[in-house]
């Protein structure tokens, strides 16, 4: 049970990051329910092991991240889902590069079309403005590994895209 004193910081900390946790989910998993779902366990971990976390925000994006990917794997949520559930959500926070870009469904459909790594890699890099040292903490992997990731990802995006208006 959590104490007076952490109870505090624990509804604090939920109140500062839920809503990124919950966007982040919903936009790997296509799905609100489990994109809550997600948000809960991160919590739930959060509270057992508050005591022992340097840097909350970092510690439950990379739990959001890892959950729902691992989730996504798991269930294999259906493509149809992201037009509908995202459309819907206005909950989540979303992409800051360009709100008619991101709302739009050729975009959706783009990101449903990645693999989950990939699309959490640009989800959290454009959509939330990472830094590259910062993803390459979150996701365990080099800082240039990860430069080139969005670099081939991004060539993708616009050869799908242009591919898409040419006919």
């Amino acid at each position: 049970m959590l104490q007076t004193k952490n109870l505090s910081l624990f509804n604090a900390t939920y109140t500062q990051y839920s809503k990124l946790l919950y966007g982040i989910s919903l936009h790997i998993l296509f799905n609100s329910e489990e994109a809550e779902d997600v948000v809960q366990e991160c919590f739930i971990a959060f509270a057992e092991e508050m005591d022992k976390i340097e840097n909350p925000k970092f510690w439950l994006v990379r739990a959001a991240t890892n959950k729902s990917i691992d989730r996504y794997r798991r269930k294999k949520v259906v493509q149809g889902h992201a037009d509908k559930e995202i459309a819907s959500d206005d909950q989540a926070p979303f992409f800051t590069i360009s709100t008619q870009l991101a709302l739009s469904k050729e975009l959706r459909t783009i990101l449903a079309s990645l693999k989950e790594q990939e699309r959490a890699l640009l989800i959290l890099k454009l959509g939330y403005d990472y830094q590259y040292d910062e993803l390459s903490s979150l996701l365990g992997v080099p800082e240039g590994s990860l430069k080139s990731q969005v670099s081939r990802l991004l060539k993708k995006i616009q050869s799908i895209h242009g591919a898409h208006h040419e006919g």
